[in-house]
């Protein structure tokens, strides 16, 4: 898990176009179910803003399913 925080869990935020960071690292949860790990985690933003947002989230390496709350 430990090497997903380091990548930032594959998601990149961005505001009106600029890179943004996170707060810390966020809480993450865990749950391996039907053979099938799920990741469930929050990473807040460093700075709150009306800014147009976009979150991208993949890996450019393999293929992972993401699913938004």
């Amino acid at each position: 898990m430990s090497n997903l925080e380091g990548i930032r869990y594959f998601t990149f935020p961005k505001a009106d176009g600029k890179k943004e960071k996170f707060n810390g690292t966020g809480r993450l949860f865990p749950d391996y179910k039907d053979n099938a790990l799920t990741l469930h985690f929050t990473l807040p933003l460093k700075t709150r803003s009306r800014r147009r947002r976009v979150l991208e989230v993949f890996d450019p390496t393999i293929f992972i399913d993401f699913k938004f709350r």
